[in-house]
């Protein structure tokens, strides 16, 4: 345990028990990959714009911001253009 295992099975195992482990491990796993999913939805929804799926405003400056911050950071030239 003190290298960082989750749980262990002592020899001789009983087969029930190590089924019944590997089906919560599996259920740990799979909520794991559900709340994966649902935060990469959340941030979808939370930058793009519902009608057009184009980013929103906040998405779009804090993307500028990044890169204004790494341009500075590289003393590189940014560009700009807008579309409208």
């Amino acid at each position: 345990m003190d290298a960082s295992a989750d749980d262990f099975l002592a020899k001789p195992f009983d087969p029930p028990e190590l089924k019944a482990r590997l089906q919560v491990g599996k259920r740990i796993v799979e909520l794991q990959q559900k709340l994966v999913s649902a935060n990469e939805a959340l941030h979808y929804a939370a930058s793009h714009d519902f009608l057009t799926r184009l980013w929103n405003r906040a998405a779009i400056i804090a993307f500028l911001q990044r890169e204004m911050a790494r341009s500075l950071r590289e003393g590189s030239a940014l560009e700009v253009i807008l579309v409208d």
